[in-house]
């Protein structure tokens, strides 16, 4: 039975992550941009996952299920039962395509991945990792279209491996799309004062990293940056936004190892732990130097974010920030991870108020012309309806 082409295409969305960080922050911005006309969202989440209601209050569909995606250690007969799950909910829904949000271990769903193809019904992976993929992870990718969200994920995607007589990619199958923000979100005059009073840093200048506290993002080093600005600049406070991805002892112990530098460096009263937050353009106000201090990033959307606000960043140059960052223009990218190479940018940027504003307001219209949610909903839908085709 041919479809009606009036009647919108079902694509499943599969977002693995239980927590709400860039990737599930990007997918909501699409969603909500989305031609709800031509196409149906529906959004496959881990039972545990901590952002349905978000998703619903934007009129998605949310199906959970009780697994979760993210565990490679089952049994064989646990990968084939949930492998089957999946393949039950897609042909109950109709589903015409399938986008999957984030890194699975898809060597686990090589069973799914082959039904799909038998069904011809497309995939769209979206690699949003830094990891180089084993050869079973990268075979299945490319049973599909893999958009890479910043060029130098796409470079280490395709780059050249022993593997490739099995699962060498054609460049035309691995495109690079950016992730983007919704700008409307992202207003740089007003409210600033009240934010500031709240976090506890009126009448200072002040340094903020946002991100999942993980080893990764590297708040360590950030803390050591801290611990000389305080020596050189007296008014001067230091947020750290976010929480750990999930409740390991791992990372329990990485977030106590930060509080223990803290104590350590003396910086108790000049260090603030905000935890999670949901306000994120509200706190990035309260921010005068966006700092980054990752040790890899595949994007970075808090960057764009931040550049959405009028904020100078300063960031580590790993493969999202050097798409994102125009160097000495609305920002600095540093080659190193020692933390004098960063503190003297953000020096520069302390001691004058013009070159922190006019840094800002040159990234706010980068990410006017290059990131606003329009672009990347434009570049995903002309692929959709590719594949659909």
């Amino acid at each position: 039975m041919q479809k009606d082409i009036n009647t919108p295409h079902k694509i499943l969305y599969i977002s693995p992550s239980v927590s709400f960080y860039g990737a599930e922050q990007n997918l909501f911005y699409f969603l909500r941009s989305l031609d709800k006309k031509k196409f149906q969202p529906i959004l496959l989440v881990p039972s545990k996952c901590a952002y349905k209601k978000k998703f619903e209050g934007i009129g998605i569909r949310i199906i959970d299920v009780e697994y979760d995606l993210m565990i490679r250690r089952k049994s064989l007969f646990c990968k084939f039962k949930q492998n089957l799950l999946i393949f039950k909910i897609i042909r109950q829904n109709r589903i015409s395509l399938v986008h999957i949000n984030l890194f699975i271990p898809y060597s686990s769903f090589l069973l799914l991945f082959i039904l799909l193809k038998l069904n011809k019904i497309p995939v769209i992976f979206h690699n949003r990792s830094h990891y180089n993929y084993s050869i079973y992870e990268r075979f299945c990718m490319l049973m599909g279209k893999t958009i890479c969200v910043s060029n130098g994920i796409r470079e280490k995607f395709l780059k050249k491996r022993r593997s490739d007589f099995i699962t060498k990619p054609s460049r035309d199958k691995v495109i690079m799309i950016h992730d983007a923000v919704d700008l409307d979100e992202f207003i740089v005059e007003g409210g600033i004062a009240d934010m500031r009073s709240e976090l506890g840093t009126a009448g200072n200048i002040t340094l903020g990293i946002i991100a999942a506290i993980h080893e990764n993002k590297n708040q360590e080093l950030f803390l050591d940056i801290a611990k000389e600005i305080k020596i050189k600049v007296k008014n001067s406070k230091f947020l750290i936004v976010g929480d750990t991805y999930g409740q390991s002892d791992y990372e329990a112990s990485y977030k106590q190892k930060l509080i223990d530098l803290v104590e350590k460096f003396n910086l108790k009263n000049d260090v603030i732990f905000t935890g999670y937050r949901k306000d994120i353009p509200d706190v990035l106000k309260a921010i005068d130097i966006f700092v980054l201090t990752s040790l890899y990033e595949a994007f970075g959307l808090v960057i764009v974010e931040a550049m959405a606000s009028g904020k100078p960043v300063v960031s580590s140059a790993c493969d999202g920030p050097l798409d994102i960052i125009e160097n000495g223009k609305t920002g600095f990218l540093i080659t190193s991870y020692y933390p004098e190479d960063f503190v003297s940018k953000i020096m520069l940027l302390m001691e004058n108020d013009e070159l922190r504003k006019r840094m800002g307001e040159a990234g706010r219209n980068r990410i006017e012309a290059m990131f606003g949610i329009k672009h990347q909903a434009q570049k995903i839908t002309e692929l959709y309806v590719y594949l659909l085709n």
